[in-house]
């Protein structure tokens, strides 16, 4: 028979090929523009646990644009970047899990680590490739423009500039050049473009991928709960408990620690990902005591 450990590392790279044919289905999902959660659900790249958790971090709702002046309403546009970033975290967690199962030691998974921090790299090309046109530098094209404007306008004016000719191009070129410069420094002196980048839309992507991430990891910590931001602070949901599926949990996939009973001390907080700072930052302060049940889940005693 086939040792339990054996089982385990087959798992474990088979979960890792299935996360990663996950992410990069999201990519290119997100620059078809089509949404396929319902095709990756139906072809099994994506459990049913998997969807739950995805649901339970928040980025499954559906956002209603209601002012179109309002960064908040117009800061996401589809969910895509939201899945990708809980996808590069379960990847995280799956190699996590599975060096502290020593199916791979520190230094290979180390180098997949580094691997998967690369993946937001790729979706970036991928999405550029697939969304801007072929380039063109116009920049470059400009300058080109310029000095054969130059050297044109040097024969042009020699038959009325004669000996002064010289002179009126250096000074006509030092005029357009610098010009130039300036408009290269200044960046978009004809207000904002297509080019340009939001500093405000950029910081709420970033406060909302994090918020997902850290209720993705509530999520895996307690083994199935829900969390919510009510009231300017973070609380697990009144009827998470009662609205847990013990089936949908006892059926976890190998990165949310519930694979065999060896996988389940995986849920201690020394064992979680580079998120799991974040994580220490969610307080409920209606909480008072904090324990384990026989399944090795934290849960929440209210």
């Amino acid at each position: 028979p086939i040792s339990r450990d054996i089982l385990e590392k087959c798992t474990f790279f088979t979960e890792l090929r299935r996360l990663v044919f996950l992410y990069i289905a999201i990519v290119f999902h997100d620059c078809r523009g089509r949404d396929g959660i319902d095709k990756l659900k139906d072809t099994g790249v994506l459990t049913d646990a998997e969807y739950d958790e995805l649901y339970a971090s928040g980025s499954e709702y559906k956002k209603e644009c209601d002012d179109i002046q309002s960064y908040g309403d117009l800061v996401r546009r589809g969910p895509h970047k939201l899945r990708a970033a809980i996808a590069e975290l379960w990847l995280k967690r799956l190699v996590q899990v599975a060096c502290q199962c020593d199916h791979l030691t520190t230094g290979n998974a180390s180098t997949l680590q580094s691997k998967i921090a690369q993946l937001p790299n790729l979706y970036t090309t991928v999405f550029h490739i697939a969304n801007v046109p072929i380039p063109f530098n116009y920049m470059q094209y400009l300058q080109f423009l310029l000095a054969a404007y130059m050297l044109l306008y040097t024969f042009v004016i020699v038959p009325n500039s004669g000996l002064y000719t010289p002179i009126w191009v250096f000074l006509w070129g030092t005029f357009l050049f610098m010009a130039d410069e300036i408009a290269l420094e200044i960046e978009c002196p004809f207000g904002l473009d297509a080019n340009d980048i939001d500093l405000e839309e950029r910081l709420l992507q970033i406060e909302e991928e994090l918020t997902v991430l850290v209720r993705s990891q509530y999520y895996f910590i307690t083994g199935g709960s829900s969390l919510c931001f009510t009231n300017g602070s973070w609380c697990q949901m009144p009827n998470a408990a009662v609205d847990s599926k013990q089936a949908m949990t006892m059926t976890f996939s190998f990165h949310q620690g519930r694979l065999s009973p060896s996988n389940r001390a995986t849920v201690e907080q020394h064992m979680l990902p580079e998120i799991n700072e974040f994580t220490a930052l969610i307080q409920d302060p209606s909480r008072t005591n904090m324990t384990i049940n026989s399944k090795g889940y934290e849960w929440l005693q209210l």
